[in-house]
C-alpha cells in the first residue's frame, strides 16, 4: 500500500489500482481490480494491520471487469456493503451488460487495441448484491468528514469520483488514465465521447492535488496536465459528435 495522505492509499494491482479509505469509523476499498485480485488486496489490507473483517464498505467507481473484480467475494468474506452510482447497479447485479462504445465510430487502432484487451480480460462480468445507489454530489461525511461523490460520466454511464477537498485528493476512476502523462480514457470503453470530455473539465474545476485514477500513478499536483487536457476538452466539444 502506498500512502497518498492522512485517509487514502493506493495499491497498485498491476493491471488496476484500488484504493483505501481510512477514517475512525471506515474503512472503505474502493474497487476490487479483476478477478484475481482480492488475494493481492488481503496482503495490502494486511501490510496496514487491516483484514478483510475491517472493511466496512466496497466503493464501486464504475462496473468494467478490471475494476469490479470478484467484489462480492470480498463483500462475503468482510462483510462490507457495497455502494455504487445507480446506474452502475444493474451491470453489478447481472441485469445489463457493460456499456461499450461503437465500434463503428472508433478509430481503426483503437477498434484493434480494444479488441486485445478483451481477449485478456475475464469471459464474463462479476456480478453479485449491490446495497446502496449513490448519486452525484452527495455527502458522506459519515464515513470520513468531507468526503463526497462527483460524477463523472461518459467511459461508463455512473462513474463516480470521491473528493476529499480538506486533503485535496480525488480519486477518479477512469476518468482520465496516467500513462506517460494525463491521457482520455481508452475510446473501445468509453461509450460517450462528449460526456467523457466533460467530466474530464469537472475535474479540472476541481483542481485536486492528487488526482488517483484507476490506471497509472497518483498524479500529484496535476494542475498543468490538467490545465492541458481541459484545453484538449474544449476543442474536442466544439468537433462534431462522435470525433475524440
Amino acid at each position: 500500500m502506498q500512502t497518498l495522505s492522512p485517509s487514502l492509499y493506493r495499491l497498485d494491482l498491476g493491471v488496476a489500482n484500488v484504493y483505501l479509505i481510512r477514517s475512525k469509523s471506515a474503512a472503505v476499498l474502493v474497487d476490487a481490480g479483476v478477478r484475481r485480485s482480492p488475494p493481492q488486496i488481503e496482503r495490502g489490507l494486511k501490510r496496514l494491520g487491516l483484514g478483510w473483517t475491517d472493511l466496512t464498505h466496497i466503493f464501486i467507481t464504475h462496473a468494467h471487469p478490471d475494476h469490479v473484480g470478484n467484489f462480492a467475494e470480498i463483500a462475503r468474506l468482510s462483510g462490507a456493503e457495497v455502494w455504487a452510482h445507480r446506474l452502475e447497479l444493474p451491470v453489478l447485479r447481472g441485469e445489463r451488460p457493460v456499456a461499450m462504445a461503437n465500434p463503428a465510430g472508433l478509430r481503426a487502432v483503437d477498434r484493434l487495441l480494444g479488441s486485445g484487451i478483451r481477449t485478456l480480460m475475464p469471459g464474463t462480468q462479476a456480478t453479485g448484491k449491490a446495497e446502496r445507489a449513490l448519486e452525484a454530489d452527495a455527502h458522506l461525511s459519515h464515513i470520513l468528514p468531507g468526503l463526497r461523490t462527483v460524477h463523472l460520466p461518459g467511459h461508463s454511464p455512473g462513474q463516480l469520483g470521491f473528493y476529499h477537498q480538506a486533503e485535496g485528493w480525488l480519486v477518479g476512476g477512469d476518468v482520465m488514465m496516467n500513462l506517460f502523462g494525463l491521457t482520455f480514457p481508452m475510446a473501445a470503453f468509453t461509450p460517450d465521447v462528449p460526456a467523457a470530455w466533460r467530466s474530464i473539465l469537472t475535474v479540472a474545476r476541481i483542481q485536486p492535488k492528487i488526482l488517483a485514477l484507476g490506471h497509472g500513478a497518483p498524479h500529484r499536483n496535476p494542475d498543468e496536465a490538467l490545465r492541458h487536457m481541459a484545453a484538449r476538452a474544449k476543442k474536442a466539444l466544439e468537433r462534431p459528435r462522435g470525433k475524440r
